[in-house]
């Protein structure tokens, strides 16, 4: 979505159908609940908890019309952005698990929920 959007200053939705701007306002509103359905998630597949169609199945429940993969998404991207610079978002697309740790840092000042040391934890061993 950031990428779409070519800034962290410009609405993701600027050029969309009202409603379309409408649904992303109200979902990016539930960043928390969402972190905490993704992290959930995360953890589950870390811990081999399901079976690979299992894991697929959960995986896409979270992108629906726009769902946490895109908001969350968004929200992490942006933070990273403003608080590194581009650069280091670049390096996090590289290797999404760094998102987490540079989303963290970044976030951690700015009264925005946090991954769990749980959840990097299990991003920090070898993949």
């Amino acid at each position: 979505m950031l990428a779409a959007a070519g800034s962290p200053d410009v609405h993701p939705h600027r050029d969309s159908p009202p409603e379309d701007r409408a649904r992303w306002d109200r979902d990016s509103k539930k960043l928390l609940q969402d972190m905490r359905a993704l992290e959930a998630f995360l953890l589950g597949v870390a811990k081999g908890e399901w079976d690979e169609n299992q894991r697929r199945e959960k995986g896409m429940s979270f992108f629906g019309t726009q769902g946490p993969w895109y908001t969350v998404g968004w929200k992490m991207a942006v933070t990273v952005e403003k608080a590194k610079g581009r650069a280091e978002l670049v390096e996090c697309m590289r290797d999404m698990r760094r998102l987490l740790f540079s989303y963290n840092d970044a976030a951690n000042t700015g009264g925005l929920p946090l991954w769990s040391e749980e959840l990097l934890n299990a991003f920090r061993r070898p993949l």
